[in-house]
């Protein structure tokens, strides 16, 4: 993200600084893949493994959970890692977000898949619900501003305004909340899921706060292997 002003955040590099927070947490939250690990990190496990991009908490750990309940998630930095964890053997399959009902297309992951040799094995649907998160024991009156994704903060633009919020943007929704959370801001909220909420330990003081009820995120499945599709059922 670049820097436009004195208050905004670099939260790439400051949400990967969070060992501490990790360990003093009652869950242990798994530290985001980034390209450099190595296939020392390949399960043997019976559990599928499914990357997505961002940290705990995520809309995309959401939608990766609900087309495969059982799957161990795993956080990855970036949309380039998360293909290349599938391509390297360290996961067994990807999902990934295309498009959003609001938002439109996200072009970064259509240039992904031509330069990447993956499969689309199917889709998952998610109803993206936001939260207004903030630290326990403070109070919407408290709030001066509020961090999110770019998406989301233009999807809770009217709530966000009523509220008289300054916005700043930052990598993701979960990774706001995380970093809410592990600075123990006082005067800053964060736009995010409620899963988010529980996993850092935030306080949820309004939910479903977008704009448009009807916010809903496609998202792919990506594998190594193609599926051949059978005469028992229509595939797209």
């Amino acid at each position: 993200m670049k820097k436009k002003n004195g208050n905004a955040i670099n939260l790439q590099s400051s949400l990967l600084q969070d060992a501490e927070y990790d360990v003093a947490s009652k869950d242990a939250h798994p530290r985001p893949l980034s390209s450099t690990h190595s296939s020392n990190s390949v399960s043997n496990g019976p559990r599928l493994r499914v990357a997505y991009q961002g940290v705990r908490g995520a809309y995309s750990e959401s939608a990766a959970q609900k087309v495969y309940p059982n799957c161990e998630a795993v956080p990855c930095e970036q949309f380039d890692t998360a293909f290349e964890t599938v391509e390297k053997w360290l996961v067994d399959r990807a999902v990934l977000p295309i498009e959003n009902s609001l938002g439109g297309s996200i072009h970064r992951n259509y240039d992904l898949l031509l330069r990447h040799r993956l499969h689309i094995v199917g889709e998952v649907k998610y109803a993206v619900r936001h939260c207004l998160l903030a630290n326990h024991g403070v109070k919407v009156e408290d709030l001066k501003r509020v961090l999110s994704h770019p998406q989301a903060l233009a999807q809770c633009e009217n709530t966000l305004t009523k509220l008289g919020l300054v916005r700043e943007a930052v990598d993701d929704t979960a990774g706001a909340a995380k970093h809410v959370a592990l600075q123990k801001l006082e005067d800053t909220g964060a736009v995010a899921s409620s899963a988010a909420a529980s996993i850092y330990g935030l306080n949820i003081l309004a939910e479903d706060i977008q704009d448009d009820s009807d916010n809903v995120t496609r998202f792919l499945i990506l594998a190594r292997e193609p599926i051949i599709p059978g005469t028992d059922r229509p595939f797209k």
